[in-house]
């Protein structure tokens, strides 16, 4: 018996079905991505390593900082460079306020109308009209510092394998510190709006594996070890031995288990493995055993993010470098594996080098990682709703498992790359 299915899933990036059915006593979930395939992984084969990074960066609008970063450093480990301390601030500066913007807009602008009860922004404006002005201003804010520093909203273009392509001026640096300090009250203001209206329903994590990147530095800096709840860690280029892809015949995406077992990633993740990390997020007390309470700590992340990537641009302006590179254009061979915290989660590009190209590519996505694990919490959650005693309302049903997978916030055109299925037999 179906339960329900949910189809066309609105208010996420991308086209996905989620179905929960019934049968022999027992639910089953199925997390469907239906956006069309990309063959990115193929797309960069044959294509000197260099220029890999700008094809990366084109697989998604909303997570191109985070795929260009990974994709460059997945390069540079095959190449066997170091861009400097320098370049990998900046890159984490970047990558931050892509973060704290990426959350914004799924925050208020796709999330919270669940919470109010309205069913999109120009709802959601009636209702909470300052919150929506507020975030208007910060998401552009946020824009336009990308724009400065990066060259570009999306697929920026001031960094380069190595180092970087453009000299970075010191005045654009400071006036990109101004930006963000306007920001910084601004950012808690529309937090906290939020967090008031963010009343998230109970819901207990059947299978609480989450893993995380662990930062070289601080809270959302790169770094070179993966952690997980488990216990295990492990190097990145070690991913291979715990986490296996699986094709879905009744999805056109793969789907990650860590040791066989689903597995969680994001900022619910993040804030769990990274204690020593998170203090400066000012996060309100959250069942983290809860799927839900992603959206609390997405919201914390925001005003943390501008705040950490002022400060490390204005160091960055105390000791601005004069290092520019041209791309590497010798010949090489080797394997690399660059990992970045995404807005998402965790993001893997691994890629084998031979001469002056990338020979074979892996791409592993955080909503590929949280594909097995929004089943799972899909399960659960229909089994609460069903088993209470009261009758099913499969209207309630449908609305929350909407809101269960918006608190995940998938990106399907991340996760789309090589696999297209024919048929919907179910796996």
């Amino acid at each position: 018996m179906r339960l329900t299915r949910v189809e066309g899933v609105d208010r996420v990036f991308g086209h996905l079905e989620l179905e929960v059915l019934e049968g022999d006593g027992e639910i089953k979930a199925f997390f469907r991505v239906t956006h069309g395939a990309r063959f990115i992984e193929l797309t960069v084969k044959g294509r000197p390593c260099w220029e890999v990074p700008y094809i990366a960066s084109r697989i998604c609008g909303a997570c191109s900082i985070a795929h260009y970063v990974a994709s460059m450093r997945a390069v540079e480990h095959a190449l066997g460079l170091d861009a400097g301390e320098w370049v990998g601030d900046f890159r984490d500066a970047v990558n931050m306020i892509q973060v704290a913007q990426n959350h914004l807009v799924h925050l208020a602008f796709l999330a919270l109308p669940d919470y109010v009860g309205v069913q999109g922004l120009s709802d959601l404006k009636s209702r909470a009209g300052r919150l929506v002005i507020n975030s208007m201003k910060l998401n552009t804010t946020c824009l336009k510092v990308i724009k400065l520093i990066a060259g570009r909203i999306v697929n920026p273009n001031t960094l380069g394998v190595g180092g970087l392509l453009k000299r970075p001026f010191k005045g654009p640096l400071l006036k990109a510190t101004d930006y963000l300090r306007e920001c910084e009250a601004l950012a808690k203001e529309v937090v906290d709006e939020a967090l008031a209206l963010l009343k998230i329903p109970e819901l207990r994590d059947p299978a609480n594996n989450c893993m995380a990147l662990k930062p070289r530095r601080a809270y959302l800096t790169t770094g070179d070890e993966i952690l997980t709840s488990t216990g295990l860690s492990f190097k990145p280029s070690n991913y291979e031995e715990y986490l296996e892809e699986a094709r879905l015949e009744y999805s056109n995406s793969k789907a990650v288990v860590l040791s066989g077992a689903p597995v969680h990633v994001g900022a619910r993740a993040r804030y769990e493995l990274l204690k020593d990390y998170s203090r400066d997020l000012n996060a309100p007390k959250a069942d983290l055993s809860n799927p839900f309470s992603n959206l609390i700590i997405k919201a914390v992340e925001i005003p943390y993010c501008i705040t950490a990537a002022r400060e490390i641009l204005e160091d960055l302006a105390r000791r601005t470098t004069d290092t520019v590179v041209d791309p590497p254009r010798d010949g090489g061979d080797g394997e690399g594996v660059g990992v970045v915290e995404a807005p998402r989660g965790l993001l893997i590009h691994h890629y084998v080098v031979s001469g002056k190209r990338v020979v074979n590519a892996n791409i592993i996505t955080p909503t590929e990682i949280n594909a097995k694990h929004i089943e799972a919490s899909a399960k659960a959650l229909a089994e609460s709703l069903v088993s209470d005693g009261r009758p099913l309302n499969a209207g309630e049903l449908q609305r929350k498992l909407t809101m269960l997978v918006r608190a995940y916030d998938p990106c399907l055109p991340c996760v789309v790359h090589v696999s297209v299925v024919r048929g919907r037999k179910h796996a």
